[in-house]
Formats: C-alpha cells, sequence, structure tokens
C-alpha cells in the first residue's frame, strides 16, 4: 500500500519501528466490531441492491455477522489434533485472545510473528472497512510481516491435495437416489460402475492449469522412452558421422566402445 512503512525496515527490537508500523495498520486493519449484538444481513450483502445501500456502521456490523466470523470449527477443515497429546485445537487459531492494544506477536501454535490489531470479538476475521463494504463477501485483510510465512502459505496452497474420493457406500447412496421404483437392482450398481469409469476426482488447481492451457508438469529434465526389447529398433542420431542410424539400445549398449572410452565400463544402461 502507498507509504506502508517497509517490512524489511521493520526492527522489531525497536519501540518506535514497531510504533510507527503499528500506527500506519492500525488505520486499515481492524479486528474490532461495531456491535456484536447486531443480527447479520437478513439476505447476503452481495445481493442487495445498489441504490439501497448506506455503508453505515449499521451497515458494516450486520455484514461483519453474516460474513467476517469463525462460527464453526469443523474436523477435516480447520479441526486438528495435536500429535502425542491428542487435544483438539483450531489450525486458524480461534477462539483469539482480546485485546486492547495491537502488537506484533506470535500466537500459541504458530510458527511466524503477525500482526495482532486490538480485538473485542473472539471469532472476527481481520477485515478493512472500505474493502469490505465495496466488496460485500467475505475478505479477509492484513499486512505480510515475514517473507517467510508468504513462501509457506504459497507453498500450502501450491501443494493443496485433491478431494478426498467418495466412498463406494457413498456412490452407491447417490446412485440408488436417482432409481425409479421400477428399475432392477442391478442398475445401481450399473450406475455406480459407470461413475467409477467416468469420472474422477479434480482439483482447483488442474482445473486452472487446463482452463489456461498450462503444462501440468514441468521439470528441468528431459526424458526419452526408450525400448529394451531385442528386436525393436530405436532410430537414433549418429552425431560424429552426422547420420542416423537404426539400432536396438540394447545392442548399441552392448557394443559402447569400452576399448576407446573406459569410463563406459562401469556406465549402466540407465
Amino acid at each position: 500500500m502507498e507509504d506502508a512503512p517497509s517490512v524489511d525496515a521493520l526492527n522489531r527490537d525497536d519501540v518506535e519501528s514497531v510504533q510507527t508500523f503499528l500506527h500506519f495498520w492500525d488505520q486499515h486493519v481492524s479486528t474490532w466490531h461495531p456491535d456484536k449484538n447486531c443480527p447479520p444481513a437478513g439476505i447476503h450483502p452481495s445481493a442487495q441492491l445498489f441504490n439501497t445501500l448506506q455503508d453505515t456502521k449499521k451497515e458494516l456490523a450486520e455484514m461483519l455477522n453474516r460474513l467476517q466470523h469463525h462460527t464453526k470449527c469443523a474436523p477435516g477443515y480447520c479441526e486438528w489434533k495435536k500429535k502425542g497429546s491428542g487435544e483438539i485445537f483450531c489450525r486458524f487459531g480461534y477462539p483469539k485472545t482480546c485485546r486492547d492494544h495491537s502488537e506484533l506477536s506470535k500466537d500459541p501454535g504458530r510458527d511466524f510473528v503477525e500482526l495482532n490489531t486490538w480485538r473485542n470479538d473472539e471469532i472476527l476475521n481481520s477485515y478493512n472497512a472500505t474493502f469490505i463494504l465495496g466488496w460485500r463477501a467475505n475478505i479477509d485483510f492484513r499486512p505480510v510481516i515475514s517473507k517467510d510465512a508468504v513462501i509457506a502459505y504459497v507453498t500450502k496452497y501450491a501443494s493443496k491435495g485433491e478431494t478426498t474420493s467418495s466412498s463406494y457406500q457413498d456412490t452407491l447412496q447417490k446412485a440408488i437416489s436417482h432409481l425409479q421404483d421400477s428399475d432392477a437392482a442391478g442398475v445401481a450398481y450399473q450406475k455406480m460402475l459407470s461413475s467409477f469409469a467416468a469420472e474422477r476426482d479434480i482439483s482447483s488447481q488442474e482445473t486452472c492449469h487446463i482452463l489456461h492451457s498450462l503444462p501440468l508438469v514441468k521439470s528441468s529434465c528431459q526424458y526419452r522412452n526408450i525400448y529394451v526389447a531385442p528386436d525393436e529398433a530405436s532410430e537414433s542420431v549418429n552425431f560424429e558421422a552426422s547420420e542416423k542410424e537404426q539400432q536396438g539400445v540394447l545392442e548399441r549398449y552392448k557394443t559402447r566402445p569400452v576399448g576407446l572410452k573406459p569410463e563406459l565400463a562401469n556406465a549402466s544402461l540407465l
């Protein structure tokens, strides 16, 4: 952001440097709820007509209670179990500690220092009032404190696995739900087998690459398929003689010039 203090110049051991950083971001990042008891917006804020918007604190409070609350932890999403103790915890760190001042600190179980702004709501996501009133939907907002945190964030999403496949039982139940009363039981199994043959799980990352015609795999190595069957000839180029030759890869390996190049004696076919 314009005029934002440089993260590279931030010295967490210097009080003045930290206070300058906090003073700037306190104007843009908030975890302070203007009215926690305000009922959530009756209809989704993005569905409201433009000419009805007032951009008041009441609208902001309704939106926060509708969009910006971490209302429920669920297994497989944010509810994790600590190794050893078996303790259940939220990987996003909710509920968070309320505080009457902002600070740079590391929450329990977190790997990096974060900006923890003054807070009066334990489950409120950080937000920027201007952005969320304009976007009319969930949008978290906070500054980057650590380059390592950015690398970890990007790496996590780039390497995120695909959604777990449906079980046989779930797939069969889905097939049964589309049957007519007159259909034979075997039809359900046909539908289930058809779904296995015609469908597969696909991640959002793979979908994005396909839509943008991007390669799914990049490698710094070049690969060549070879046939090692004795009767299979593979066309290759003899660079010394500047000509092509038809010779089986296995045969070519056996006749390699070990006398001229002793280092080839211990070279494997691979």
